[in-house]
């Protein structure tokens, strides 16, 4: 949702988006705690179910980004930080695109814990994590 409202902001210019968006991303950053990849689940008490979820990094990550865009100076530079986070945490923990045997980009996804799919390559996840790395990197004009 994060990135969802950012997107509208940044397409539409409504504040009310962004600061939707802000919002959000501020109760996910209160609620990683010291984490760099979120729990699939921030309401999860049994730590034998609470799995990182690596494409809910990813898209945290690339709206972190895409509200950074859109203030200006030190709160920039805030939401730059907050964005960082996850995508570190996604390159230290999660990244497989030096396993030649990967059919996806990042490890741990979690897409279905019922049915056992807690640790699965999300091609969304990776849509994802490609998109804030190019916006960490400073792309800022996208085909969308």
């Amino acid at each position: 949702m994060i990135h969802g409202y950012a997107q509208c902001a940044l397409t539409t210019g409504n504040a009310a988006d962004l600061a939707i968006a802000k919002r959000l991303a501020a109760k996910a950053e209160a609620l990683m705690g010291s984490d760099k990849v979120p729990v699939w689940d921030f309401s999860v008490t049994d730590p034998a179910l609470a799995f990182r979820e690596s494409s809910a990094a990813a898209i945290m990550a690339a709206g972190a980004y895409l509200i950074a865009a859109q203030v200006p100076g030190e709160e920039a530079e805030r939401w730059t930080a907050f964005g960082d986070r996850p995508l570190n945490g996604l390159l230290e923990t999660c990244d497989l695109t030096a396993d030649p045997k990967a059919h996806g980009m990042l490890a741990h996804g979690a897409s279905h814990i019922p049915r056992g799919l807690n640790d699965t390559m999300l091609p969304y996840g990776d849509y994802y994590f490609m998109e804030a790395l190019m916006r960490a990197l400073g792309h800022r004009h996208f085909f969308w």
